[in-house]
């Protein structure tokens, strides 16, 4: 699991509808008076106006005005070509690369450019290739959650309460209720295959242990019951039938059980190295987990993932990018694809990859400066849930399974984590 480490803030979540946010991109020829920028407004109403100006050999330079909800000037684009970063006065060889990177209010995704926009036009990547001695005038939509998914709801762990609790409500916002409501931490929720139960893990018995409750947070059992070890990391199993976990025996191991807590099974055993948070196949066959142990000296403590299959046989590594970590895999439901956090671009660069089952065919989903974590698959496939501190704190945010669609779900100064969708 990727260690989120975010200060404690008592917030609030957005409901209601997303009203149509505007950016509108003026390159080179457009002229502007910067204004002042408001940081802790992170939740734009009414059009939302960024106007950043390409000028001679790729300078670039942005304002963000009053209440528009981005964080600062030039903070809310990226930019790249033989230099790195957005400048004033440096300047690029053109063409220049010029991302969007600022964010909507919750509940808003973003949709495509207007005609007549370089490279782009009419499409939903947000990049945008511009010749520095050409000019363009390009405006960025957002709409509102895609109808598709907006009254599907997922559970996730949040401190607003000031200890981690486990919620759950709708992608539009509404039905949000506390189903934990206990002193202690409860964390990394679970959804059963049929929507009726989720396995999470608590602290309330002074130790972490795998606990069990319904979709509507009663019947909570704890299912692990292991005084002086720490079990967590939980998921279910296709049929939903058995649970895999994760113990702190021998450093960490991975386990298996029956949904009712029985028949405790070792899988993987580690033994001076730490294997953790297994993720089921789609076939119940196999688990991808992640591995702290050393295939070079030179990698030291560094993750990866790695595959076994349920009985404990067949171990192997998928993954292997030195000096960067790759964790937290989730495996497709629907597809032989499994996508994992990885750090290969900066330790405080977390980006979600999807890969093929057996490793092959790499790809990026993400690609922000913030921290982007703990990915999980909607029921059919088509979408990846997750976390990042993209806006300054981790909220919760979906995409489609190719990347696209981006959209940001919660809205609160407090962290929300660990998605989990609702069959």
């Amino acid at each position: 699991m990727t260690s989120l480490v975010v200060p404690s803030r008592i917030g609030r979540i957005v409901r209601g509808p997303i009203p149509l946010l505007l950016a509108v991109f003026c390159l080179q020829s457009c002229s502007s008076s910067p204004g002042p920028t408001d940081p802790d407004d992170d939740e734009p109403s009414g059009d939302a106006v960024l106007t950043v100006t390409v000028v001679g050999n790729g300078r670039v330079i942005s304002a963000v005005p009053v209440g528009s909800g981005y964080d600062a000037t030039l903070g809310a684009i990226a930019c790249s070509g033989t230099g790195t970063g957005c400048s004033a006065t440096g300047g690029y060889t053109a063409p220049v690369i010029v991302k969007l990177m600022a964010e909507p209010g919750a509940g808003a995704q973003f949709t495509g450019w207007s005609a007549g926009c370089p490279a782009s036009a009419g499409t939903a990547t947000t990049e945008l290739t511009v010749n520095a001695a050409a000019s363009y005038s390009c405006t960025a939509t957002f709409g509102v959650i895609a109808p598709a998914i907006a009254g599907a709801e997922f559970a996730w762990m949040s401190n607003r309460t000031g200890n981690y609790e486990i919620y759950r409500s709708r992608f539009d916002g509404g039905g949000l209720a506390n189903l934990t409501n206990s002193p202690t931490n409860d964390m990394e929720p679970d959804w059963s295959p049929d929507g009726a139960s989720i396995v999470f893990t608590s602290e309330r018995d002074g130790n972490g242990e795998v606990y069990r409750m319904t979709g509507t947070g009663t019947g909570v059992t704890n299912l692990t019951n292991n005084p002086g070890e720490t079990d967590n990391l939980a998921s279910w199993s296709p049929n939903g039938t058995q649970i895999a976990y994760t113990a702190s025996s021998s450093g960490g191991s991975l386990w298996k059980m029956a949904a009712n807590g029985t028949g405790k099974v070792s899988v993987v055993l580690g033994v001076g190295y730490v294997d953790s948070d297994p993720e089921w196949s789609r076939d119940g066959l196999r688990f991808a987990f992640e591995t702290n142990r050393t295939v070079l000296p030179v990698e030291g403590n560094q993750y990866d993932v790695w595959a076994v299959d349920a009985t404990g046989a067949g171990e192997i590594g998928l993954t292997h990018q030195s000096p960067g970590t790759d964790q937290d895999p989730s495996w497709s439901p629907t597809r032989d694809e499994i996508v994992f956090v990885t750090t290969r671009h900066g330790v405080t660069n977390a980006e979600i990859y999807l890969m093929n089952a057996d490793g092959s065919n790499l790809r990026r989903m993400t690609d922000h400066p913030g921290g982007d974590a703990s990915p999980a698959w909607s029921p059919d496939g088509e979408y990846i849930i997750f976390t990042s501190n993209r806006s300054g704190n981790f909220e919760i945010h979906v995409m489609k399974r190719d990347g696209t669609g981006l959209t940001r779900i919660t809205n609160d100064a407090a962290t929300d984590n660990w998605p989990s969708w609702k069959p």
